[in-house]
């Protein structure tokens, strides 16, 4: 990104919250996003301040953030593989989505995008079906996951989700 200039950083745990909450009040960040954020600017005793009260005052949640992306890669019809690598990224732990990934049918996700994606009364030979599938496996789905929502797609008696 941008170099940063040589800017002495500020050492006021007040103001850090202040920031911190004002971060927070635009979109939910995670814990390592929030204090990666706040460190551009404040030092990193004040960063780790803030972000310690937005956690016990709830202004923070981990678990909310991992309930809303989990929500928003499912609605973008991507798979278990993509979405654990993505928040896993963002410093989520995998004891806070593991539970959702178990509860969710990923052939269902896949074959919403599908359908979404691709023209149902089209056929389909060997190499658009073959496209098709490695097109889902990139979004993170397994092999499985995959030709059973293909084979579903293809099938006549697709039923309009």
């Amino acid at each position: 990104m941008f170099a940063r200039k040589n800017k002495p950083l500020i050492d006021d745990a007040h103001k850090a919250l202040d920031y911190a909450v004002g971060l927070l009040s635009k979109r939910e960040y995670t814990k390592r996003e929030l204090f990666t954020r706040l460190c551009y600017r404040f030092t990193k005793e004040c960063a780790v301040a803030a972000v310690k009260k937005c956690a016990e005052e709830k202004w923070q949640s981990d678990e909310r953030y991992c309930q809303l992306a989990f929500e928003h890669y499912i609605n973008q019809g991507y798979g278990p593989f993509k979405i654990s690598f993505e928040l896993k990224k963002r410093g989520i732990s995998a004891s806070l989505y593991e539970p959702l990934l178990d509860v969710q049918d990923f052939v269902e996700v896949a074959l919403r995008y599908l359908m979404h994606k691709y023209d149902t009364t089209q056929q389909y030979d060997f190499a658009g079906k073959q496209k098709i599938l490695s097109h889902l496996a990139r979004r993170g789905f397994s092999n499985d996951t995959c030709v059973s929502a293909l084979s579903k797609f293809l099938s006549d008696d697709l039923l309009v989700l």
